[in-house]
């Protein structure tokens, strides 16, 4: 959905994240800002969530994960920073891995303070997605 629309939908749904302290209008204020350095495109919004599909990325990736993390702690702390858990659930259950989830994480020390963010770098480019999400 054009920009316009995804903004209005948000005011509409009173989308936010009150729990990090983001209001309707930050979400607002952010999406605008972002629209000036790169596009993408809304597809997805609900009272605490906002999905999005990228046209171009942010010249400055690693910068740009490191405003997304404080912006929206979840993207890391329930997600990426989740995936060597996810994996050895998947492997105490026999459940396979798709190899690009594997790819991700390839060289990357899960302890590292800086995992989620590196993870974050690699699967930008790759799949062209970001969903931000408050709970």
């Amino acid at each position: 959905m054009e920009l316009d629309q995804a903004i209005e939908k948000i005011r509409e749904l009173g989308t936010n994240g009150i729990n990090c302290d983001v209001e309707t209008d930050d979400i607002v204020q952010r999406l605008t800002d972002w629209s000036h350095r790169f596009e993408f495109e809304v597809v997805d919004v609900d009272h605490a969530t906002v999905a999005i599909n990228f046209s171009t990325l942010p010249e400055k990736l690693s910068e740009f994960c490191q405003e997304v993390y404080e912006f929206c702690p979840d993207v890391l702390e329930q997600g990426y920073d989740c995936l060597p858990d996810m994996l050895e659930m998947a492997e105490e259950q026999g459940t396979e891995v798709d190899p690009s989830v594997l790819e991700l994480i390839q060289g990357l020390d899960p302890e590292e303070e800086d995992f989620g963010l590196r993870v974050m770098e690699r699967d930008l480019p790759q799949n062209m997605k970001l969903t931000l999400w408050w709970d």
